[in-house]
């Protein structure tokens, strides 16, 4: 038994389809389009609240956030929908005079 969870384990490429590794970086309000990945949007909805999208897959986590500035507050994710292809995040206040935020997101593609 013990060898079949693992062999399974062995072969997640085949369960997980194509994974794609989707980043996001957010300076001042607006998506940094030269260090983003391509398809992907990001729309202030203020108060420090960012929705972004990216191209839908079937299953997907959130590897992580960072802000860099903004007092180096939290960065909490509102909600993620990883088939709808939306994340909205909230950094507490709007970024602003170089602030950034940067999101990494692992999407699976089947």
């Amino acid at each position: 038994m013990v060898l079949s969870d693992s062999a399974r384990n062995l072969y997640s490429a085949v369960q997980f389809g194509d994974l794609t590794l989707v980043l996001i970086k957010i300076q001042d309000t607006a998506r940094v389009a030269v260090e983003s990945s391509p398809n992907t949007t990001v729309t202030a909805a203020g108060s420090g609240v960012y929705n972004c999208t990216f191209e839908p897959g079937q299953v997907g986590w959130v590897l992580g956030t960072e802000q860099v500035g903004n007092g180096a507050t939290t960065t909490e994710v509102v909600s993620f929908s990883a088939s709808a292809g939306t994340l909205s995040v909230d950094t507490g206040s709007d970024l602003a005079g170089g602030d950034q935020c940067h999101i990494a997101l692992l999407i699976s593609k089947n």
